[in-house]
Formats: structure tokens, sequence, C-alpha cells
């Protein structure tokens, strides 16, 4: 599993999320007030399912969804709800590698160790290869107008939307399949990508594929992943 370990890079192994900034409402001042942070340390002690985090993603309904090792916490600012198999039939494996939010109705798109969940209105369904969906092989992009896309392999591209599956194989000028590790959609539809050999622009509609030039050339267009 080369590619993840690339998407990832490092874990984190402890995960900082209470960050109160207050500033001072004393704006007509000549000089800015100093600003005072507060830093709180959230592990196992305090809640967390596991210490180790795959992933971190605040919705837009303000809660901190983070996936770790050993399940799926929501945390409120205040506690964590904590989804496993013990407790979430859906969710036969509590590894979690990657969150997407959807950006039409907010769902929540959670990569398990074993196929995909969806989290909408407070219910969890699965959508796995028994179903005819293939298994993420990492991270998630949410799509423009709904709905997700990601990769189940290398060099595989996948588009779910309200419960339809898109697939693509995608290979280059010398038919050779790279991994993908970012996903970025253009207003025109056509999608940016970023494999480890390069960067590629993708037209859906037409299955055509064309490499923009490798990493070192192509810098500028890389703003789009940042």
């Amino acid at each position: 599993m080369v590619c993840l370990s690339a998407q990832r890079g490092m874990f984190v192994w402890a995960v900082v999320v209470g960050v109160a900034l207050r500033l001072s409402a004393a704006e007509s001042r000549p000089e800015a007030a100093p600003v005072s942070y507060h830093v709180a340390r959230y592990t196992t002690e305090q809640g967390l399912p596991q210490n180790t985090i795959r992933a971190l993603l605040q919705t837009r309904d303000g809660y901190l969804w983070i996936g770790t090792l050993a399940g799926l916490a929501r945390f409120d600012g205040v506690a964590f709800d904590v989804f496993n198999a013990g407790n979430t039939p859906e969710m036969i494996n509590d590894a979690i590698n990657a969150l997407a939010e959807d950006r039409q109705d907010g769902t929540l798109w959670i990569n398990t160790g074993n196929g995909l969940l969806r989290y909408y209105q407070h219910r969890f369904e699965r959508s796995d290869e028994q179903q005819g969906f293939p298994q993420p092989f990492g991270e998630l992009w949410p799509a423009r107008q709904g709905g997700l896309w990601y990769s189940p392999g290398w060099g595989r591209l996948a588009w779910l939307q309200h419960g339809i599956v898109r697939t693509w194989h995608l290979r280059d000028e010398r038919a050779v399949a790279h991994c993908i590790t970012q996903v970025e959609e253009e207003e025109d539809g056509s999608l940016l990508i970023l494999m480890h050999r390069g960067l590629f622009r993708f037209e859906p509609a037409t299955g055509a594929l064309t490499q923009l030039g490798p990493p070192a050339v192509t810098a500028q267009s890389y703003r789009h992943f940042i």
C-alpha cells in the first residue's frame, strides 16, 4: 500500500482540537492588543477511541469528525461521541482512512478499512463491493455537483452520485497506470489529477487524459490543490 503511505505521510499521533482565540474589542487603539491563545490536548483519556488520527474534518454543522484506527469520533467542543463496529452495525471495520463532506447535501463520506460509508440525517449507510461499489483505495474528494470522487486503485477513478457509480481506468501515453493522489474538479467539468508521475487533465465526458507535465514544471498548476 505504498500509494496510501505517500498520500498521508506520517500519522498524527495526538490531536489538538481545542484552540480558542480571544481578541480585544478596542480596535481603535493605535497598537493591536496582544492575542491570547489556549491550547487543549485530547487523547483517549478525554474520550478519543484511539490516539492515531487518520482523518480530520469539520462539517458545516460545526462538528469535528476524527477518524482513528479504532473508530470514528464526533466532537462538539466538549465531549466525544464514538462510532465503531460495537455500536454501529454498518461499520464492520473500525479503521477510518479518509473523510469528505458532500458539497450539496452535507453528507459525510467515510472511507473505512472495509467499504465506503455514508452518514446522512443521523443514519449510516454502506456502499461496498457486494452492492457494486468499488472500495476506495485512499483519499475522498467531494464533487462540485454533489457526490464523491475517489480512486479504487492504481489508475482507477470513480464518481459516486445518487447511488450510481461510474468508473474509469486512466493510463498515460505509455499505457501505464499511476497512483492517484489528488483530484480537483474544474468549473468546466474537467479534472486536474495529480499522480505520482505528474499532473494530468482528465475529461470525463470523452475519457481523454492529457499530461500537463512532470511535477517540476507544473508547480504553478498546483495552486488548485492548496
